[in-house]
């Protein structure tokens, strides 16, 4: 069985690097690099088949903070995958709190809003078969722009974890949404 695997934000960072390594796979039949840039999004590509020695990426171009981009994406995908790996996100430019034209914050948009929505739109098309991860970053590295240090974590512990989580000193801009 060959399995397909989507990975929104493929043409950077914990994306591409996530789509390298499920390569070295061979169950892994077909990986989606889901890019809002085509130039970068091909310039992956090329990089990622010279790395691993296979041709099994093929483009996808979605924006997921645009929710119009996420449903046509759905509907150009030409088959049904078998996993989902919603990484794609960001500190949400340098308008972050601004509110967009869904009624969210640019932020809470890209991190959020598109990757549920896109989840919901391959099920609903029955294009999502197995399994959907949501992976980020920002948290772990901090961000500048938006006073978010980068959280001390000496040993990893699920108590560490929630304390960054739950603790006013670290707590991210809340996104507000009119849905």
């Amino acid at each position: 069985m060959i399995t397909r695997v989507l990975i929104t934000g493929a043409n950077a960072g914990l994306g591409k690097e996530t789509a390298k390594q499920l390569a070295s796979n061979s169950e892994i039949g077909k990986i989606y690099l889901g890019c809002r840039n085509m130039e970068k999004a091909l310039a992956a590509k090329l990089e990622l088949e010279q790395l691993t020695g296979r041709s099994i990426f093929e483009v996808l171009i979605i924006d997921v903070s645009n929710q119009v981009s996420v449903v046509e994406a759905v509907q150009r995908l030409d088959c049904s995958v078998d996993a989902l790996i919603m990484n794609a996100g960001g500190t949400g430019g340098k308008n972050f709190n601004k509110i967009n034209s869904n009624g969210v914050t640019e932020i809470f948009a890209v991190n959020l809003l598109g990757h549920s929505l896109l989840a919901q739109e391959l099920l609903k098309a029955g294009k999502l078969l197995k399994v959907a991860i949501y992976a980020g970053s920002e948290a772990a590295r901090g961000v500048k722009e938006m006073g978010m240090k980068r959280p001390e974590l000496p040993t990893s512990s699920e108590e560490e974890f929630a304390m960054v989580l739950f603790s006013k000193k670290h707590k991210m801009p809340l996104s507000h949404t009119v849905l």
